[in-house]
């Protein structure tokens, strides 16, 4: 369509200056001949010349050949008046065939836009395109469910560790052992009379109860009253000595405030009533009647 609309500007272009260059001519041509031509003078001298010829004979002589001067005028005016006629046809005829092959292309185009979209509302409206879909968001949805589990699996156990090292005095038991050998004698005599180290004794922790607990503190430590993403459980007195995973006993800390605080040696006084004042509150509040 581009080569075809090229090629018919290109005509339309020629034929316009054709068109032109005949009109200047003819225009130069009128002008030129305005003026008597030197045949026709002489003509007139000829004629001017015989003796019979009256004033009305030449009169007339001369208005005959301005009759024809004019005729001769009005012909050649009319020709070029007919090739603008004839150029302005065919050029309303050029634009009317672009204008329809414009439009024939724009059509085309279209149809085929169409076509296109009809393929892409097949595919996408299919069932075999919705199970698709469906598995791919069943993959995301358990891969994120795998991955919750997961974190909330290694948070707990991280838990577990930090309240089993609580329970058990671990920092105790290997300052203990780190003596000379009497003295790590001495130590496993009386914790082993005590059931310190027994393998038999272990602390069953009602998990509901301190999952509940987090869940209402919001990642609040009772320490420094700071927001953190992990709260740990703290024993206010600690297992070892005889401390219960009752509701006022357990402490929420902060990764930071727990590691520095202990087992409970390392908190000063005012440190310790503000946790155990925590742990009341929430007993309290949360658990009345217990």
């Amino acid at each position: 369509m581009g080569k075809l609309l090229i090629i018919l500007l290109v005509t339309m272009s020629s034929i316009l200056s054709t068109t032109s260059v005949s009109a200047e001519n003819n225009y130069e041509t009128i002008e030129k001949e305005e003026l008597i031509t030197k045949e026709q003078y002489n003509q007139l001298i000829d004629n001017l010349k015989l003796n019979n010829v009256t004033k009305e004979q030449l009169y007339e002589q001369i208005i005959e050949q301005q009759k024809l001067l004019t005729e001769t005028q009005k012909e050649k005016v009319t020709d070029m008046y007919q090739y603008i006629n004839y150029a302005a046809t065919l050029l309303g005829i050029i634009v009317a065939i672009a204008l329809a092959l414009i439009a024939e292309t724009g059509r085309r185009i279209k149809n085929e836009i169409k076509k296109h979209q009809a393929k892409i509302d097949k595919v996408l409206s299919s069932k075999e395109f919705d199970d698709k879909l469906k598995k791919i968001e069943d993959s995301i949805i358990g891969f994120n469910k795998y991955k919750e589990d997961s974190e909330r699996q290694i948070t707990e156990l991280v838990e577990l560790i930090n309240e089993l090292n609580n329970d058990i005095g671990l920092d105790k038991v290997k300052g203990s052992l780190s003596g000379d050998g009497e003295s790590k004698a001495e130590f496993l005599k009386v914790e082993g009379e005590n059931e310190f180290i027994s393998p038999v004794k272990r602390v069953t922790r009602d998990l509901k109860t301190i999952r509940r607990i987090k869940e209402l503190s919001n990642g609040r430590c009772d320490l420094c009253e700071q927001y953190a993403n992990s709260i740990n459980i703290h024993h206010i007195v600690p297992k070892v000595s005889g401390g219960a995973d009752s509701v006022e006993n357990l402490a929420l800390l902060c990764a930071s405030c727990n590691h520095r605080i202990g087992d409970g040696t390392n908190m000063n006084k005012s440190e310790l009533e503000k946790i155990k004042l925590a742990a009341e509150k929430r007993l309290k509040k949360y658990f009345p009647g217990s």
